[in-house]
């Protein structure tokens, strides 16, 4: 737990030691394997490294985003699926917390940030760029929302509880009508594929 800046350095030193020891064996075994082992992202929450970002009310370390960068430097020197869990895992929360309500809170943003769920940062789309040219369609009848669409990318976004959905409102451009949807990894009508190696 953030207690100041007299706790940092030995933060900044156990990121050092993860890096350089366990991450290394991890970043050998996704390489050998092509992918993610499980024990790693409980590696990862057991160490605080998911809530780093998170304030202490809600169960994270409360470390200021400056601090948190430098933690987030030192952890990008490992293998780049490490850096982006950690990353995901401290910024998503962030998303759901600024327009959920407190049932939404319990249920979604604290678990997010405990690790008891997996939330994918789903934003990118094979045919368009990251922002205001979203091709991702939304339509609401009532309470009601029909998404359609295609995203690729995205980090754990095969492993997830949840994809935290970028759209647009149909009928909308630029970056008027943007909405996020929470959607549910076994939701009806979703394919899912595995993408093919990258860099």
């Amino acid at each position: 737990m953030w207690s100041g800046e007299s706790a940092f350095p030995a933060l900044l030193r156990e990121a050092e030691a993860f890096v350089r020891g366990p991450g290394e064996e991890y970043a050998a075994e996704i390489e050998r394997t092509r992918a993610v082992p499980a024990r790693l992202w409980e590696d990862l929450r057991e160490r605080g490294f998911l809530r780093l970002a998170a304030p202490v009310g809600y169960g994270g370390h409360g470390i200021p985003f400056s601090r948190y960068l430098e933690v987030l430097e030192l952890i990008s020197m490992s293998h780049a699926s490490v850096r982006m869990i950690v990353h995901v895992c401290n910024g998503v929360w962030r998303s759901m917390d600024r327009f959920a309500t407190d049932e939404q809170r319990k249920e979604f943003v604290l678990p997010q940030i405990a690790g008891d769920i997996r939330v994918a940062f789903t934003l990118t789309e094979p045919d368009a760029g990251t922002g205001a040219d979203l091709r991702a369609r939304v339509t609401r009848e009532g309470d009601t929302y029909f998404l359609s669409g295609r995203k690729h990318l995205i980090t754990f976004g095969v492993s997830c509880d949840y994809w935290l959905l970028f759209a647009r409102l149909e009928g909308t451009t630029g970056k008027e009508g943007t909405v996020a949807l929470l959607v549910e990894r076994g939701a009806p009508g979703v394919t899912v594929e595995a993408m093919p190696d990258t860099m």
